[in-house]
């Protein structure tokens, strides 16, 4: 009797178990998605790698001519940008272009007028201001790309004159920062470690009668602005 009681366990453990493996999954699931975006901008920045460019001394009653060609102390401008269709890069002279004694309010003999080039500008080379007068200007000398790609026309020259559209050289088209200038333009975006454009700056003063330069250091703050093209 027992010896059956005992069988009669064992199967109705066996049931049990089988029972259990073979009953279908009775839960319930639900699913819910979260979609993520991010959106990248179009994306631009600018740097100088030299912020201080000094020209140097200068006689206030003898003059001269100072260059930062001579010295090689050029200003290198670096935009990076991701915009596909390209940037550009402007440049503003404080006190409207001149270069002005600190302490003075930019007066006749504290002050070196914004480059003229005798009236055309760029002008090819430098133009020597009038006698009893001084200015101050630039020259952009290079820019990274193919054949110094980024620069505009109006800095080519053909040796002769600039605004060459046959882009034959570029270093010699002098121009002056009174009004906004655009010294670089691109279609595209940028390379990785940035496209550069390279400047000099250049002033002079030329002895004349009753004119002198006040001493003193004379200044302006040069801003460059990039952009995106749209």
């Amino acid at each position: 009797m027992k010896k059956v009681i005992f069988l009669s366990v064992i199967a109705l453990v066996a049931l049990w178990s089988m029972a259990l493996v073979m009953e279908p999954n009775a839960s319930n699931a639900a699913t819910a998605d979260v979609t993520v975006t991010e959106t990248v901008d179009a994306d631009i920045t600018v740097s100088v790698d030299d912020a201080t460019i000094s020209l140097g001394n200068i006689g206030g009653v003898t003059g001269g001519l100072r260059s930062s060609l001579v010295t090689d102390h050029a200003t290198t401008w670096t935009v990076k940008t991701n915009n596909p269709d390209g940037w550009k890069l402007e440049l503003a002279g404080g006190n409207s272009g001149k270069l002005c004694r600190l302490t003075s309010g930019c007066l006749t003999n504290d002050k070196f007028d914004a480059y003229t080039g005798g009236g055309t500008l760029p002008s090819y080379n430098w133009q020597n201001p009038a006698a009893g007068s001084a200015q101050y200007g630039y020259v952009v000398t290079a820019s990274s790309g193919t054949g110094n790609e980024f620069v505009p026309d109006r800095y080519f020259d053909d040796t002769s004159a600039c605004s060459d559209a046959g882009r034959g050289h570029l270093g010699s088209c002098y121009d002056s920062l009174a009004a906004s200038q655009t010294i670089g333009t691109s279609a595209d975006a940028s390379a990785f470690a940035g496209d550069t454009v390279t400047m000099h700056f250049q002033s002079e003063m030329v002895a004349g009668s009753g004119f002198y330069l006040n001493p003193g250091t004379y200044t302006s703050v040069v801003t460059g602005t990039a952009s995106t093209l749209p």
